[in-house]
Order: structure tokens, then sequence, then C-alpha cells
């Protein structure tokens, strides 16, 4: 089963529900593909302050076996679309963008995009529960990234 991804409307790639996709739950226990995976689909205003025409979001073997520590679900990582599309972008180092989000619970979440250089393609480097005192961190350290037309 496949979804399009809010704000990905003129995008012609389908991401698979993380949720109830069983790939993805071996590839975040280590098992399975070692291959990188899809993981969301970048609104244009993310790809393009990224600097890359690229909008899908892969996620490397590396990166998830780093994020078992966090002990995140598959249906946790389906909450980077909704970071991109209303969370807060903040720019602390090139080709890197930080996103805060607040969940219903009103706990904060970060994420963090990268872009190659070449801006052939985007990764997430890191998505995880959060810390008031690490968004006020993140705030001091980056430079916010406008919304378009302000």
């Amino acid at each position: 089963m496949s979804r399009d991804a809010p704000g990905a409307q003129d995008a012609d790639v389908r991401v698979p529900n993380l949720a109830t996709d069983p790939g993805f739950a071996d590839f975040l226990r280590g098992q399975g593909s070692r291959a990188t995976r899809p993981v969301a689909i970048a609104p244009v205003r993310v790809a393009r302050a990224l600097g890359t025409t690229e909008r899908k979001v892969l996620m490397s073997y590396e990166t998830a076996a780093k994020q078992s520590k966090h002990a995140l679900h598959p249906a946790d990582y389906d909450f980077l679309t909704k970071m991109m599309v209303q969370g807060k972008m903040l720019r602390r180092k090139p080709y890197h963008i930080d996103f805060i989000l607040e969940d219903e619970d009103g706990k904060p979440w970060h994420a963090v995009l990268k872009a190659t250089r070449a801006g052939d393609a985007i990764y997430l480097a890191s998505l995880r529960r959060s810390h008031q005192s690490d968004v006020r961190r993140l705030h001091r350290r980056g430079q916010p990234i406008p919304e378009p037309g302000t």
C-alpha cells in the first residue's frame, strides 16, 4: 500500500506507509535489506532550502542503526512529513535543516535533513523526541528559514 505525502501533490514518487511496512520494521531492527530506503517526500520549499530539486527523503542503513537508540517505532517516521509541512525550519550548517514540531501531547520532536553537496539526494540524518531545553538551544544557534512570501 502506498500513499502520497502531504505537500507532495506534484511528486511522481510514492513512499510506503512506514507504519504498516514490515520491511521498514525489519530495516529499523537491522534485519533484511541494507539498501537505502525512502521515508518521506519533501515539500518543494524544503528541497529549495536544501539547494536541491530532489524531493525523495532517504534513510541509510547506517542512520537506521544509529536511530535505534531513540527507540522509535515505524509509525513515528510518518511524523516526519508533518514536521516538514508544519514544523519550524532552522539552519545551523550548510546543506542541513533542523525541524522542530510538537506532537499532539505537546512534546517536541527534532528532525535533521541533509542534502548532498551535489544536490542529488536528501537524507534523514536524525529523528527523535526532544526536550524544551534542546528546542531553546536550537533556536539560539540556528537561523530561521522564512516561510515563502515572508
